[in-house]
């Protein structure tokens, strides 16, 4: 019987370490798309096309309920010679914040 829980508790861990990894590269995507459409309104160019999470946390969203509050950070560029940060924070699948590093602005003739 001592297996039989084990094996049970084993299959609900591993299936809720699996449910948390879809979510946040759910999460990862979405801020990509976020953050791509912003520097392209903004007229910079996202670097290496990927957006990483730096950190994560549990918050209430306005009705109270927890949700995953996540902050991921992207480079991107306006004139090709230098990089600079971005970040984007959301409440589940809500952004919350786009910000871009003050940054020089390409005057293109």
């Amino acid at each position: 019987m001592d297996s039989l829980n084990g094996l049970l508790i084993f299959t609900v861990l591993g299936f809720s370490a699996f449910s948390l990894w879809w979510s946040l590269n759910t999460l990862k995507q979405l801020a990509f798309t976020h953050a791509t459409r912003r520097c392209k309104e903004s007229g910079v160019q996202i670097l290496d096309s990927s957006i990483s999470l730096k950190r994560l946390w549990l918050r209430r969203n306005s009705r109270g309920r927890f949700s995953l509050w996540t902050q991921h950070e992207f480079e991107f560029s306006s004139t090709g010679a230098r990089r600079y940060r971005g970040t984007v924070v959301m409440l589940g699948k809500r952004i919350d914040s786009i910000d871009l590093e003050p940054h020089q602005i390409s005057h293109e003739d």
